[in-house]
């Protein structure tokens, strides 16, 4: 009782500062804008969650097989072959893939202590065509309350998600056809096109929060490790100028 209470005392606060910043924002854009910070995004200032819906639209324009992306619990990413729950046809068939890399066995194995948890499943329908969905973790475990600030979390989520659609729909390191995947490189690949997103477009702090999150499996074991150590060999954070730096 007493943490539901802290709980809905923070969610309260966090909505109270998000109220303010947006105020502020009909005034700190244009000034900021003025001073030569002409960004794509404004931490804070704009919806997070706006843009996580800008960013479906975006992948759904631009992933031909992009079935739709949904929103759902932590406990639903363990009904991996209860499709209709997300109201798919039931005459799709779900496409596994095999990876002959020892290094990614772990790959299935459940991670009770993520909070990354997001999905991109492929099928085929009876014609043969291709098709993808992605699944986000609705509400992940962060340090914030209020659902603004959870999609702040989400956005590299998403992002990641649709650099596999993309990579299956390539041929990249997944082909949907011969059911074969590089799962190590694949897995860098939309880091890579997650984080590289996540600057490109401004999304700052959530660029940040993801390669902190994910500097947390850099001296693992698992696939993990593998995985984050070669994404850190090749990302090179780029240098940017948040409009908190701006002096108004």
């Amino acid at each position: 009782m007493v943490k539901k209470l802290q709980k809905q005392r923070q969610w309260k606060i966090e909505k109270t500062e998000i109220e303010n910043l947006w105020n502020q924002a009909k005034k700190l854009k244009p000034a900021l804008k003025a001073k030569g910070c002409d960004l794509p995004f404004y931490d804070f200032l704009d919806s997070y969650e706006t843009e996580f819906n800008r960013l479906v639209a975006w992948a759904k324009e631009t992933c031909p097989s992009l079935h739709g992306v949904f929103e759902i619990s932590n406990g639903d990413f363990d009904s991996e072959t209860d499709w209709g729950r997300l109201g798919l046809p039931a005459d799709w068939m779900q496409v596994f893939f095999v990876c002959d890399d020892e290094t990614a066995t772990s790959y299935t194995a459940r991670d009770s202590s993520a909070n990354l948890r997001g999905a991109a499943t492929g099928f085929h329908d009876p014609s043969g065509r291709f098709h993808t969905v992605i699944e986000v973790i609705k509400n992940p475990e962060c340090k914030w309350e209020h659902k603004e600030y959870k999609y702040a979390f989400k956005l590299p989520i998403l992002l990641h998600e649709i650099g596999h659609v993309r990579d299956y729909e390539n041929k990249g390191h997944f082909n949907p056809e011969l059911k074969t995947a590089d799962l190590i490189e694949g897995e860098v690949y939309a880091h890579l096109f997650a984080l590289d997103e996540c600057f490109r477009r401004a999304y700052f702090t959530s660029g940040v929060m993801y390669l902190d999150s994910l500097m947390d499996y850099k001296d693992s074991s698992d696939y993990r490790g593998e995985v984050v150590r070669r994404l850190l060999s090749r990302f090179n954070k780029p240098e940017y100028k948040q409009w908190l730096d701006y002096d108004l």
